[in-house]
């Protein structure tokens, strides 16, 4: 509702932004206005990007997991409430006629507008700081090249397009991503605080090592993230086929259902030739990992490939050579 108000001012700003910056802009017919504004590059299809001041972003979550739905909910219903306390009162025991009447005061009298301006600003959170970052949203894109760059790792090309090719460079990047996680300190980005402790920030940790490698090594391979197209975390393929898929699952979650019902159920949706599930450990894994090994070996189980890694709190390499 903002983005739709605001939507000329914020393409002036964006406008005023390029144009300081030098990036081209293109002309975008958006609810019967021209606007001009860049092109984003990631998408196949012509998208424009809007540029939002970073002083009026504000965290919305989107539930990752039957875990998170309930926080995102609550915050979601904190935010309608205070929307609806605002404007609703107006409307209230009121018909038809009488809101048309109370709009028109609005718009007519200053200080009815005043007021409620007033109150909404009030009401109004903290914008996100993302200097800080506390749920993890940016700090993945600058650890792309930086651990491609601090880390090098060369991954032989692929000699043939075969499955086995490409599960070799999806181990690589696994046993990269376990390595930078348990040895190389990546563990903090998680631990820094208890919101970026979910499964989406892992997800975007997992990517910025993929990322790293793929492009380092110049592999016509891409990660995808589920950005709510779909459900699985990530696809490696080589053309249409093969195809690998690797999903991420936090200890704190339900790591059996993850493995047993989740994963093969993506398996099948993307027709995919093999799969690796990894757990990151980041507390409360009680007998989860334990139980989990137990239920493959009783079933003869070798497929999907399991990982384990570890991403709690431990001393720097220092304190723990005294």
């Amino acid at each position: 509702m903002y983005t739709n108000i605001l939507l000329p001012d914020l393409s002036l700003y964006t406008e005023r932004v390029c144009d300081a910056l030098g990036v081209p802009l293109e002309e975008f017919r958006i609810d019967n206005r021209d606007l001009h504004l860049p092109v984003n590059p990631t998408q196949a299809r012509r998208t424009p990007i809007v540029l939002v001041p970073s002083d009026v972003l504000r965290d919305l979550p989107i539930a990752s997991s039957v875990e998170e739905i309930w926080i995102a909910a609550e915050h979601n219903e904190a935010l309608r409430e205070g929307i609806n306390s605002h404007i609703g009162a107006l409307w209230q025991r009121v018909n038809r006629e009488q809101k048309s009447e109370i709009l028109q005061s609005l718009l007519r009298d200053p200080r009815y507008a005043s007021s409620l301006i007033q109150r909404l600003l009030e009401s109004l959170a903290e914008p996100y700081d993302q200097m800080a970052d506390p749920r993890g949203l940016l700090v993945w894109t600058d650890l792309a090249y930086e651990l491609a760059e601090r880390f090098p790792r060369t991954i032989p090309q692929p000699a043939e397009r075969t499955v086995e090719e490409l599960d070799r460079i999806v181990i690589e990047i696994i046993a990269q991503f376990k390595e930078l996680m348990e040895q190389r300190d990546l563990w903090r980005v998680l631990q820094d605080s208890d919101t970026r402790k979910s499964e989406k920030t892992t997800q975007r940790l997992f990517y910025s090592v993929a990322f790293a490698y793929c492009k380092a090594n110049g592999f016509d391979i891409t990660p995808e993230a589920d950005t709510g197209n779909g459900p699985v975390d990530f696809k490696f393929s080589l053309g249409s086929h093969p195809k690998i898929l690797v999903e991420l699952k936090l200890s704190k979650n339900d790591v059996k259902h993850g493995h047993d019902v989740q994963l093969p159920t993506y398996v099948r949706a993307e027709n995919a030739d093999k799969a690796h599930y990894v757990v990151v450990d980041v507390g409360r894994m009680g007998r989860k990992w334990v139980e989990l090994q137990a239920g493959r070996v009783a079933r003869g189980q070798t497929e999907p490939a399991v990982w384990l890694v570890d991403a709690t709190p431990r001393a720097s390499a220092s304190v723990r050579d005294e």
